[in-house]
């Protein structure tokens, strides 16, 4: 599809691909990102930003269309991650430096098994208050239940402290 600009400002909607962004990319308080997905497998939404990522408050990202498989990957080569209080955001973050989700704010999968995690390469990833990092356990457990499955369930919390935990599809600081 092509590099962003380093700054989305309005609500959009993105089809499934690569995207590149030069720099950083910041998605203005309320801004609602859609991806939608063909509900096809290998509907991957793979974004690599080379400097920072910065969500503004009450951002959301949702999935349409898409299925148990559906991919979102928010990749930060050499930067930093943010969420301000109250984002919503689908897929796994990875982030060069650090993450830190904001208070009452939620990193979850955008299907029933993939992603939902956030990750930091030399850093750390810190929770505000009331942040939610992976699907809740109701939901990943009726996911299992249509899969047939059964297996345990973790999701990370966070208290306003720097959060670890590693469990079902979650990691918080690597050193």
């Amino acid at each position: 599809p092509g590099p962003l600009p380093g700054s989305i400002d309005a609500h959009v909607t993105y089809a499934p691909g690569v995207y590149n962004i030069s720099g950083m990319l910041s998605i203005a308080a309320g801004v609602i990102i859609t991806l939608d997905a063909s509900k096809a497998d290998g509907d991957d939404f793979i974004f690599n930003v080379s400097s920072y990522l910065a969500f503004g408050a009450g951002v959301k990202v949702q999935v349409e269309n898409g299925n148990v498989n559906t991919r979102v990957i928010w990749n930060v080569d050499s930067g930093y991650v943010t969420t301000g209080a109250g984002a919503e955001i689908v897929g796994t973050v990875m982030a060069g430096s650090y993450v830190s989700v904001g208070a009452t704010s939620s990193i979850k999968s955008p299907g029933c098994f993939a992603g939902g995690a956030a990750y930091s390469a030399a850093g750390y990833v810190s929770l505000g208050d009331s942040a939610i990092i992976g699907s809740n356990n109701a939901f990943i457990a009726s996911c299992q239940a249509a899969a047939g499955q059964t297996g345990d369930v973790t999701t990370l919390a966070g208290n306003g402290s720097q959060g670890v935990a590693n469990g079902n599809g979650i990691s918080a600081s690597f050193k």
